[in-house]
């Protein structure tokens, strides 16, 4: 189950990396899914954490925040210097129970798809 899982992340970021003046980015979609996939596998994360992993500024990480709320996923904003972004309750997009060995699992395949894509260029 956990490689049909893999595949199916796989060929999601196969589809929104793109290729813009020689630089590989990750499209607005890729990284809206990765971020629900960092919040799930996580549990709380800070905006400039998330901003930091997606690279991106901390004001997109707030438009992705409303674009998930939009679709269905709510995100907690908690205050304060232990606070961040948690996923309330249920999301019904991604039933990914994800554990840190899986995340890194596609982190890696993630970095060496990329490596793959510059070598083709």
């Amino acid at each position: 189950m956990l490689n049909l899982i893999i595949i199916y992340k796989l060929r999601i970021l196969v589809k929104n990396i793109k290729n813009i003046k020689g630089r590989l980015v990750m499209s607005k979609v890729g990284n809206i899914l990765k971020m629900l996939i960092l919040l799930k596998s996580r549990g709380k994360m800070k905006i400039s954490e998330l901003s930091r992993e997606l690279e991106v500024d901390k004001r997109q990480i707030t438009r992705y925040k409303e674009a998930l709320e939009q679709a269905g996923v709510y995100i907690t904003s908690i205050p304060g210097r232990y606070g961040g972004y948690v996923v309330e309750g249920k999301d019904y997009l991604l039933g990914l129970n994800l554990t840190n060995e899986e995340y890194n699992a596609l982190l890696i395949a993630q970095d060496q798809l990329k490596q793959i894509l510059m070598r083709s260029v």
